[in-house]
């Protein structure tokens, strides 16, 4: 219980949730390894990076495995064409006829123009994903190295 009471002394919610549901499986282990405590804590430290590495070795290795199929999918967007709006869209009350003029002029633009107009979306998207992941990632490193 002296890890339970060093991690509320910092006050370090993961860590404490941890070592509380780690606690039995940690004297189950202490018995069988003859009561001691050092062992214990080597093999269920052990477990629970197995736990943690494990999945992520085979994910990259899954990736690493399908780069081609990945690059190939990357770059499909590039041979992608917006189709020809449907003729019932000009029907549309007061909107039909500017929705199938801004519609034909996409699907008529190449993908580079389509790319070129929604790069600025693209930016916006990536600078709000890179900010959410990095603080994602600090916080996963504050647990990992207390």
């Amino acid at each position: 219980m002296d890890g339970v009471r060093a991690a509320a002394r910092s006050w370090d919610p993961p860590r404490i949730v941890l070592g509380v549901a780690t606690w039995p499986d940690l004297q189950a282990v202490q018995k069988r390894l003859w009561g001691n405590r050092g062992l214990a804590v080597a093999a269920m430290t052990l477990f629970m990076i197995l736990i943690v590495a494990a999945p992520i070795a085979a994910a990259v290795i899954g990736i690493a495995d399908r780069t081609d199929d990945i690059i190939a999918w990357s770059r499909s967007p590039m041979r992608a064409s917006v189709p020809p709006p449907p003729e019932w869209i000009a029907q549309i009350p007061l909107l039909g006829r500017k929705i199938a003029k801004e519609w034909t002029a996409l699907a008529s633009a190449s993908s580079e123009d389509l790319f070129a107009r929604g790069a600025p979306y693209l930016k916006a998207l990536r600078s709000g994903g890179s900010a959410s992941s990095e603080r994602s990632g600090h916080s996963c490193c504050i647990f990992c190295w207390r």
